[in-house]
């Protein structure tokens, strides 16, 4: 009994051709998924002890169409959320942010007293001058950065910068 294989060529150009075709498809395929640009953010170092803090940066969305934030997270804190900043009924409440959607190229601003992350279930507060994972979880990937626990906005962030509107 006789198999006929189809002849594979394994010469190194044809095997290093074959590798390029994979690694540029692969590169072709990773940069349609959503990528979020994480920039500035920080955490507020609160006193040992305290349950919850919050977060603060810029969120972008640098992909060519509308990304969907199903969450975020830390090492340190049992659930993190994205909230706003409300006035009802003459009185200042937090609440939190539902169908997070970023077109293409819009930005999230997180700022003390607006939009924020609440960082919940704390089990050890973070000293402050440290660094921790934050990552952002979209429905393409997962976007993480080592954010600085400070008491206010470190110096390079213009938090209170306002754009006219």
């Amino acid at each position: 009994m006789s198999c006929s294989n189809p002849k594979v060529s394994t010469t190194p150009s044809s095997v290093l051709s074959w590798l390029l075709g994979i690694t540029l498809g692969a590169g072709i395929a990773l940069s349609a998924q959503a990528q979020l640009d994480l920039e500035g953010l920080w955490i507020r170092a609160m006193p040992p002890g305290q349950p919850m803090t919050a977060g603060y940066g810029k969120i972008t969305n640098n992909s060519g169409e509308p990304t969907t934030i199903l969450g975020a997270s830390v090492t340190f804190a049992d659930k993190v959320e994205f909230h706003e900043t409300v006035t009802v009924d003459d009185a200042v409440r937090m609440q939190p942010m539902e169908n997070l959607t970023l077109e293409a190229g819009e930005s999230l601003t997180l700022t003390p007293g607006g939009a924020h992350l609440m960082i919940m279930g704390v089990a050890a507060m973070p000293s402050e001058g440290s660094d921790v994972a934050l990552c952002v979880q979209t429905g393409a990937e997962e976007t993480c950065v080592e954010a600085p626990v400070v008491r206010q906005a470190p110096a390079a962030m213009d938090m209170h910068h306002h754009h006219a509107h």
